[in-house]
This record gives structure tokens, C-alpha cells and sequence, in this order.
């Protein structure tokens, strides 16, 4: 796998250090290596150089080219022609201190990044002292032959090797404590206290540039320092040593004592690289007195810088990643985090014997808002649910947007009284109204509740609060469902239909029935009623109503409605060449369509293919979208009726509301459906309703009309036209033609 920035290069760097420590044979080392570095680069060849020893892996059996291979690892070559093998990017890599060599990687294909080349000098580092410690343990055991004459140098060599062995074990600390994501400010202090004790220095300073693109330095961590000292800014300049170390990307050294350290005699600086990039040095320094600083000191210095580096391009990396799982618009935790935190707190309640709760919410009428009033609007609105979301919480919930205008809640340790208790807040939340880009706005939430059952993961809860909230929103708005098993049957049976209705589209299976709109004193057929019939291979032909309210959820309901529009239009314009004059088209819209400008302009080029004018054509909108959102409806009923088209109202009396409610919409006609209304409608009360109806126009139609005393009660009581019932099933275009009015 190649190698990741960040978080891979400390684990990858972490391996070979346990790999190192279970070899003990120098040559088998530098076969280890050579394996290890060529597979985490995923190169074709790398080669360790030692002295005179090559070892690699990559090329033909017993061909590796050992001249060629020496000298490009010598001069650095960034690319060479291998034989063998091919054309190959190279990256180059010094082993130094007491064991010297190079590491050489060849690849085909990209060249070697940054971070590769970091962890290829990393690696190099690591081999060196690998191999030194087998040198020393190998010299140890020669010693040993020679006990009484060596034995001051047995001695040296011990503290050497104890001093060495300390290096790794403190190197060992700060790579677990990286990959355990310790905090960073204690990773960096344990580094500098590495510093102090295992180079015996007076103090060790760990100063990181204050920002990307500053030229202050901030002291991050100090053997020694006090926390009023720690983030203490000082220039550059006021630290030459450190700044020698960064600008030259290389170890520096005093012995004058004219380092930046007071009271130091001599002092070594070392830069700490992140991603590539040059970001601060670790600093030690040593008094009068003791001993000057050897290559084994300046190799300790090299590898704890290194691992600062890691430290502080792995928190940059989580950071990032913290970040990629934030929703920018509104600061909550994305789908990814939130689905992390569920996972997370399943696991935990398992092990408690808790449950989880989870709340799946959908703004209702969040579309009209955006359509109408543009996506700024819509974006501050979103904005400000989220602080609503937040405010409801109890500490420890989490609140994410999922996408759109989803949301869901995570509660922790929750039973179902719990869920329901903070999805009620939700919901009272949400119903105040907003204040958007100074328009005053009012939404709801339709709320889906779950509670974990044993054995589920992350995903199963969210979709079982994801089938509650769908089955809330078939309630109407701003309703709380909470989950049972039965709903997973519907909510399969909903995905199957919504597929279906897409393939009957593909294959023609929607078919057009037309009612009758006829004149009640002549009996005359002024207008037709067009509406889509679903011809469903298993369960026959499928009335609207079974399919349409399902449909108007998804994108398949504005393909449905302007599919009818234009089958709607083509018979209409039939039947103008027949010479039917006069004939009227009713059209359904629902609330998407009626401020959808593109679907108004789409009516009007439909029209014009056909011949047709916009008078033509009454759409027909819910007396309940009217009376919800006549505010925001009101500009889109006005631009329909300049552009000529006719607006009806429909099911009138299903939602009562008064002429003041319309806040200036006009309606052309009203339609009012008797058969909802049922048998419980007495003549008084039709009388009342009718008049109620021609307050908002003179033009009234009853639909489901009954028998012929009823035509004449309805006459009487001002209703002038009537649809269905009894004046006329719906029919196909040909069943109708022979009612159609046709001039003498």
C-alpha cells in the first residue's frame, strides 16, 4: 500500500521499528529493510548500500547491477534507466552516523512524494541505528573474549548501547503515544523531556512558527518551563540558532556559547519538518563542563525531531479530518461523524445494557422557501434549525445534517420516553417561525424516532428512524412517528412502487382518463378533467390516489405531471381539428410545480407545440396549500394568471379558511368535492358551501356529483357546473369523444 501522509507514515515508521527489534542479523537488517521500504512506497526495487555489501530486492535473480545502483545512490539521481526493469523514478536516502550507506527506492510509475522521501529518511535513520546496535552487541561479544584487557572500553560500550537502547524505548513511548492520538502539547513535552535527559543537556526547547504564514516562533514545549512560558511569541531573529536550523533544513551546532539558550555552552538545533514543510526545530543545549556533543547525540536529536514532525503532521491530519466531517453551512457533524458517533455509542450501550436513541428529521415545506425566495434564504434557514437543533439537546447528544434539509439527532443512554421527550422539543422548535433575509417563514419538522434493539448496528437504527420520519410525513405536516417493525414492510413497499412508477414511464404504462366538467342547466361538456391511471402488471389499473401522493415526494412526480400535460394537450388539439370548440383542459399542480418557474415555462412551450393558448388550461391547486401557504404563494398564483393561464381552487371545504386567508389570490373557479365531505352534508350545509365557494368566484364546480335531484339542489343553490359521480365516470379520450360538444 502506498504510503498515506500523516497518520500512515507513523504506523508504517512504528512497524519497521518492531521489525528492526526482532532481527539480529546485520545482512538480514538491510534484507528487511530493503523489503519493508520497497512495500510501503510500492516500488519495484530498492536497494540498501553499505560499505561494499548491496542488498536489494526487485531484480532479476543475481543481475542487480551493483556499479550502476552505487553510483546513483551517490549522485542522487531522481530518475534512471534500470535494467531489467525500466525507466524508474529513484529517491535516495543517507544513512549516517556510525554506520554509513544509502537507501536507494526505483519506481515505474509516480514519482516518490514528500512524505515517501520523509519516510525513506526516517527508515534510514532507524536502519542506522538498528545496525549500530548490532555492531555494538557483535563488538560486545568480541570484547567479552578479552574481558581483562578491554574492560574500560566493555564499560564505554555499555552506556553507549544502555544510551542508545534508552533512545529507542523513549522513541517507542512517542510513537504510541501518537498513534493513541495523546494530546499533542503532552507528545511534545515528552519529547523534550527525551531531550533534556537523554543528551544530559542544561534544557531542550521545542518553538514552532505561530502561524503558516508567520515569522514568530511560539515556545510549544520546554524541559523545565513554566505554562506561563509555554506559547510565549518571540521573532526569528531572537532565536538564530532555531532559525539557522529552519532556513538550512539541517542540524546546526555551537560551541561558543553564543547559542540562543542561556547559560549554554553549546547548543544543537534540529528542524521539525511537517508534511514537507519546515515548521519549527528542537533545541538542547549543555553547560561548561560536560562533555562536547557526539554523533550518537546528534543521531538522538535527528530521530526526536523526526518524531516531533510526526507528531505535529498527525495532528494537522486529524484536524483535517475533523473538519472534512463538519457540514460547513451549518457547523454539525456530517453523515460520516454522525454514523462514527452512533457506531461508537452502540458499542457502549451494549456493553452497559443501554439503549439508543435516534431522531430522523425532515423540514416540511423547506422547498417552497428555497424555490421562492432563492437558496440564501434557504441556506439561512438551515442554519438556523441547526441552533434550534442544538438548544434542544441534553449534554453528550450529538445533532448532524445529513444532507438537504435532513437532520438527525444521536442520544446517548436514551430510552424511548427520552427520544420522544427532546423530539417534541424539536418539533416545537421548528413550528416558530424563522425570519429569513427579512421575510418572515414558517416550517415544520416531520420526525421519525428509533430506539437501538440488540444486535443492531449504525446503519439499521438510522433507517429504522429514517421509515418512522416517512411515516410521519404520510400523517401530514409536523408530525412524530416512532418506529415499530410493520413500518420496514411499508417503507419496502414504498421503494418498490417508486420504482415501478419510474419503469412505467419507461415502458408507457401510465394511461390518461379524462372527466367530464359538465354545464349543470344544459348538460353540455365544457372542460375535461385529465388525471394519470397506472396499468400495473400485478395489481390492475391504479386509481391516482394510490400512487400520486407517493410520487409528488420524489422527482418521479414532476415527470408524471408533465408527461399529462403533454398527453393532456395533444388530445386537447385532437379534438380541436374535430371541431370541439370551447372544450377546457383541468390539470392538477401540486406546490412544487405551481413555483416552479421552469415547469411554468415548460406549460407554456407544450401549449405552443400544440396550438394551444394558456386560457386553455385551469390548473388546479389544494384549498390546503392555499390556506397554508397562501403568503408564499401568492406571487406564483399572479405570474400563472398574467401569463393567461386559468387557477382553480380543489377539494374546498377540506380546508377551511377565510377570503382575507388568500392574501390577494383570485381563483378563476372553485371546485368542491362531495364525496369527501360524505353523507353527513345536509342541503342547508351544501347551500352554506356553496356560497361560501363564490365568495372566491362565481364560477363553482361540484365533483362526485350525485343523482338528478341533487344536480337540481346544486342548480338552485348557485353551483352552476358538476364533475363526476353521476354526470360521468372517468374515460379514455376515445370513450369520451361522442359526449364532446361538436358545431352543427
Amino acid at each position: 500500500m502506498r504510503m498515506a501522509s500523516g497518520v500512515g507514515a507513523t504506523h508504517l515508521l512504528a512497524e519497521f521499528v518492531a521489525l528492526m527489534a526482532s532481527v539480529s542479523d546485520e545482512r538480514r537488517a538491510m534484507q528487511v529493510a530493503a523489503e519493508h521500504a520497497a512495500s510501503a512506497a510500492e516500488a519495484e526495487v530498492c536497494a540498501v548500500l553499505r560499505d561494499d555489501d548491496v542488498v536489494s530486492v526487485g531484480f532479476p535473480r543475481r543481475q542487480c547491477p551493483t556499479g550502476l545502483v552505487r553510483e546513483l545512490a551517490q549522485s542522487g539521481a531522481r530518475r534512471a534507466q534500470l535494467p531489467g526493469v525500466g525507466d524508474c523514478h529513484l529517491a535516495v536516502a543517507t544513512m549516517s552516523g556510525e554506520v554509513s550507506g544509502h537507501l536507494l527506492l526505483a519506481r515505474l510509475q509516480d514519482p516518490f512524494s514528500p512524505d515517501e522521501i520523509s519516510l525513506l529518511r526516517a527508515t534510514a535513520r532507524v536502519l542506522s541505528l538498528s545496525l549500530t546496535m548490532m555492531e555494538t552487541l557483535t563488538a560486545e561479544r568480541r570484547l567479552r573474549e578479552h574481558s581483562d584487557r578491554q574492560a574500560a572500553e566493555n564499560a564505554r560500550l555499555v552506556r553507549e548501547l544502555e544510551a542508545r537502547q534508552a533512545l529507542v524505548e523513549s522513541l517507542r513511548r512517542i510513537e504510541g503515544a501518537i498513534a493513541r492520538r495523546d494530546p499533542l502539547r503532552e507528545i511534545l513535552d515528552t519529547i523534550t523531556e527525551a531531550g533534556h535527559l537523554l543528551l544530559h543537556g542544561r534544557t531542550s526547547t521545542l518553538r514552532l512558527l505561530a502561524a503558516p504564514d508567520s515569522e514568530d516562533l511560539r515556545l510549544a514545549a520546554s524541559a523545565g518551563a513554566t505554562e506561563s512560558e509555554l506559547g510565549l511569541r518571540v521573532p526569528r531573529s531572537a532565536a538564530p540558532l532555531t532559525d539557522a536550523a529552519m532556513s538550512h533544513r539541517r542540524l546546526v551546532a555551537l560551541d561558543d556559547g553564543s547559542g540562543e539558550l542561556p547559560g549554554a555552552a553549546a547548543t544543537m538545533a534540529c528542524p521539525v519538518v511537517e508534511n514537507d514543510t519546515v515548521v519549527g526545530a528542537l533545541t538542547v543545549g549543555r553547560t561548561a563542563g560536560q562533555p562536547p556533543f557526539t554523533d550518537a547525540d546528534r543521531e538522538a536529536l535527528l530521530a526526536l525531531a523526526d518524531h516531533a514532525g510526526m507528531a505535529v503532521t498527525d495532528a494537522a491530519a486529524v484536524r483535517a479530518v475533523h473538519e472534512a466531517q463538519l457540514d460547513p453551512l451549518t457547523g454539525l457533524p456530517n453523515r460520516v461523524m454522525f454514523t462514527g458517533r452512533l457506531e461508537q455509542s452502540l458499542l457502549e450501550g451494549h456493553d452497559r445494557g443501554e439503549t439508543v436513541g435516534v431522531l430522523f428529521i425532515d423540514l416540511d415545506r423547506f422547498k417552497p422557501v428555497n424555490d421562492s425566495l432563492g437558496h440564501a434564504a434557504g441556506d439561512e434557514l438551515l442554519a438556523e434549525v441547526a441552533r434550534r437543533l442544538r438548544s434542544c439537546l441534553r449534554d453528550g447528544d450529538t445533532s448532524s445534517r445529513l444532507g438537504g434539509d435532513e437532520f438527525a439527532v444521536l442520544l446517548p443512554a436514551a430510552g424511548l420516553a427520552d427520544a420522544v421527550a427532546v423530539a417534541e422539543r424539536i418539533s416545537g422548535q421548528i413550528r416558530a417561525p424563522f425570519e429569513v433575509l427579512g421575510n418572515l417563514v414558517h416550517v415544520n419538522a416531520s420526525i421519525g424516532v428509533a430506539v437501538s434493539t440488540a444486535g443492531q448496528d449504525a446503519a439499521q437504527v438510522l433507517h429504522d428512524a429514517d421509515v418512522a420520519m416517512y411515516r410521519s410525513k404520510k400523517l401530514g405536516e409536523g408530525h412524530l412517528q416512532v418506529y415499530v417493525p410493520e413500518m420496514h414492510a411499508d417503507m419496502l413497499n414504498r421503494v418498490q412502487l417508486e420504482t415501478d412508477l419510474s419503469t412505467a414511464l419507461v415502458h408507457r404504462r401510465l394511461v390518461t382518463r379524462y372527466a367530464p366538467v359538465v354545464d349543470l342547466a344544459s348538460g353540455e361538456v365544457v372542460a375535461v378533467a385529465a388525471a394519470p391511471y397506472w396499468e400495473h402488471p400485478q395489481r390492475g389499473l391504479l386509481a391516482p390516489a394510490d400512487f400520486l401522493p407517493l410520487a409528488a415526494e420524489t422527482e418521479v412526480g414532476g415527470r408524471i405531471q408533465r408527461w399529462l400535460l403533454a398527453q393532456g394537450c395533444r388530445e386537447l388539439a385532437a379534438w380541436r381539428h374535430t371541431g370541439v370548440t370551447g372544450l377546457g383542459l383541468h390539470l392538477q399542480l401540486d406546490a412544487h410545480q405551481l413555483v416552479d418557474e421552469r415547469f411554468r415555462a415548460g406549460a407554456q412551450n407544450v401549449l405552443g407545440l400544440n396550438g394551444l393558448a394558456p386560457a386553455d388550461v385551469t390548473f388546479e391547486v389544494s384549498a390546503r396549500v392555499l390556506a397554508d401557504e397562501a403568503e408564499k404563494v401568492a406571487a406564483h398564483v399572479a405570474r400563472w394568471q398574467r401569463d393567461g393561464f386559468r387557477i382553480a381552487v380543489r377539494d374546498f371545504g377540506s380546508a377551511p379558511f377565510a377570503l382575507a386567508d388568500l392574501c390577494g389570490v383570485a381563483p378563476d373557479l372553485v371546485k368542491i368535492d362531495l364525496a369527501s365531505l360524505g353523507p353527513a352534508l345536509t342541503p342547508d350545509g351544501r347551500r352554506r358551501l356553496v356560497a361560501a365557494a363564490r365568495q372566491f368566484s362565481e364560477v363553482v364546480v361540484a365533483q362526485e356529483v350525485g343523482p338528478d335531484e341533487e344536480v337540481a339542489a346544486l342548480l338552485a343553490a348557485g353551483c352552476g357546473f358538476g364533475q363526476g359521480g353521476a354526470l360521468g365516470p372517468p374515460v379514455s379520450a376515445g370513450e369520451l369523444a361522442g359526449r364532446l360538444p361538436v358545431p352543427v
